[in-house]
């Protein structure tokens, strides 16, 4: 979740993209899979709600499971 945050609060710009930009890359993209530019474009999207639904569905079941108890 703090990833998530840090990204959405700088511009959803990874942090170390101005750092690669800095040491002399040309841009700070570094892509080591093959995607389709719509799934690379929107891989933080994509991640970041896996990650709220599986945040959601693991309170679910805690919550569930101190309920049958």
């Amino acid at each position: 979740m703090a990833e998530t945050g840090i990204y959405l609060s700088n511009n959803q710009v990874c942090p170390l993209t101005p750092l690669a930009e800095e040491l002399g890359a040309e841009h700070g993209a570094v892509v080591d899979i093959f995607l389709p530019r719509w799934a690379a474009r929107n891989i933080p999207l994509i991640s970041s709600a896996a990650l709220l639904l599986g945040l959601v569905l693991n309170a679910r079941a805690i919550i569930g499971h101190r309920g049958s108890c």
